[in-house]
């Protein structure tokens, strides 16, 4: 009990020096994160740490975020708009150390990942994260008896280019600022990222704090209503409602070995945590495309049958779409929907393209080999040269798409 009062007055008194010596918000975070650390190296439990380090952190941004420029002031409602950071996410750590880890204590990495992403982030720059949707969303609305109206039209056949991207091991390096990147998301941004979550999209938000942000303001929905379990989209049970987030900041590294083999971050202590995660040098400011495909998790024989071809090119024809009337030209994107939701890589790569060619937008593919592209490129230049042959309706173009895939 004498090391917790120490360290509480320590916590607090970091949290007011910082802001009167006008160090920043920024400033206060870090150290606010390095007691954190002290905490734990002396024993305390997570529960008192977290919370006395979130009352520290609630604290200081309440009175220096107003000092602070990249700060976004009043609530808004989920939707279209500013994403209120940094309250959300605030709120999401404080129920963590409160409710949360007392009763599910992995989820004290979720909380130490999180806010170590946020004591390196630059606060100067950040809090203009606003989230934005298709003008035209009933463009692309489908149920299993009713087509998007633009499957009747012409295949625009765009000339594109689709270049494999190496990457950090298959997945994103985020090495340039000012680019958009696809999000393998769920139904709901951010999927489990406060909960027992670890794929792709929660790595993202674990990074990227203004992500986090606008996955904790909730309602953000990347399909329309209509899904009878949100974690298991079927093919055309949903219509897509792609989400575009940004600009967001990557402030720190999560490496991939965190979740290998699955769930072995569930039982990490501390110290073995803190190398799995890297704060970066400097911010990479970017932006987040957030698609969801259809699951066929628990299905067999469904990679290539026409609901799921349908609802894939229309799905990524609308997220392309959003993309491109957000003046991306290029975007990087990979294999989604191919771990958990058990999508075929062949499809989903052949019916990225064929959706990039529909839109007119460049990709930038990685997790993909180069003897893979030169095999299934071929693929799509025979559904093509088929379609130019008959019926010039997209929905044509899918069918012949199911025969050559199935």
């Amino acid at each position: 009990m004498a090391v917790a009062m120490r360290l509480t007055r320590l916590t607090l008194g970091i949290a007011s020096g910082a802001l009167l010596s006008g160090r920043g918000v920024s400033a206060l975070l870090t150290l606010g994160v390095l007691v954190e650390r002290l905490w734990f190296r002396h024993g305390v439990s997570w529960t008192a740490a977290g919370l006395a380090v979130t009352l520290a952190l609630v604290f200081g941004l309440a009175l220096g975020c107003s000092q602070d420029p990249g700060s976004s002031s009043g609530a808004n409602p989920a939707g279209s708009g500013p994403t209120d950071f940094p309250n959300p996410l605030m709120s999401v750590l404080t129920k963590l150390v409160t409710k949360d880890i007392p009763a599910e204590t992995y989820l004290a990495v979720k909380y130490s990942l999180l806010s170590n992403a946020l004591a390196n982030l630059d606060f100067k720059k950040a809090g203009h994260t606003s989230i934005s949707e298709l003008s035209n969303k009933q463009d692309y609305v489908q149920s299993k008896g009713n087509q998007p109206g633009f499957f009747a039209k012409p295949f625009a056949d765009n000339n594109v280019d689709v270049k494999q991207a190496d990457g950090d091991g298959g997945r994103y390096d985020y090495l340039k600022d000012g680019e958009t990147w696809l999000d393998y998301a769920a139904v709901n941004l951010g999927g489990g990222v406060f909960h027992n979550g670890f794929g792709q999209e929660e790595t993202m938000a674990l990074e990227m704090p203004e992500l986090a942000n606008a996955a904790a303001q909730g309602g953000h929905f990347t399909r329309g209503q209509g899904c009878k379990d949100n974690d298991k989209p079927r093919p055309l049970e949903c219509s897509p409602a792609p989400l575009y987030v940004g600009p967001v900041h990557r402030t720190m590294k999560v490496a991939s070995g965190i979740n290998e083999p699955n769930g072995k971050w569930k039982s990490m202590p501390i110290d073995a945590l803190l190398t799995y995660m890297t704060p970066l040098p400097r911010n990479v400011e970017l932006n987040v495309l957030a698609v969801a495909l259809a699951s066929l998790e628990g299905t067999t024989g469904q990679e290539a049958e026409q609901p799921t071809i349908d609802d894939m090119f229309n799905t990524l024809a609308a997220g392309f779409k959003l993309a491109k009337d957000n003046k991306v030209t290029t975007l990087n994107t990979g294999p989604i929907g191919t771990g958990i939701f058990k999508n075929s890589t062949k499809v989903v790569y052949v019916m990225q393209k064929l959706a990039a060619m529909q839109v007119g937008i460049n990709l930038r593919y990685y997790g993909l080999s180069k003897a893979d592209q030169s095999t299934w490129d071929p693929i799509v230049d025979h559904i093509v040269a088929d379609y130019k042959g008959g019926s010039h309706t997209v929905k044509r173009l899918l069918e012949l798409a199911h025969d050559s895939l199935k």
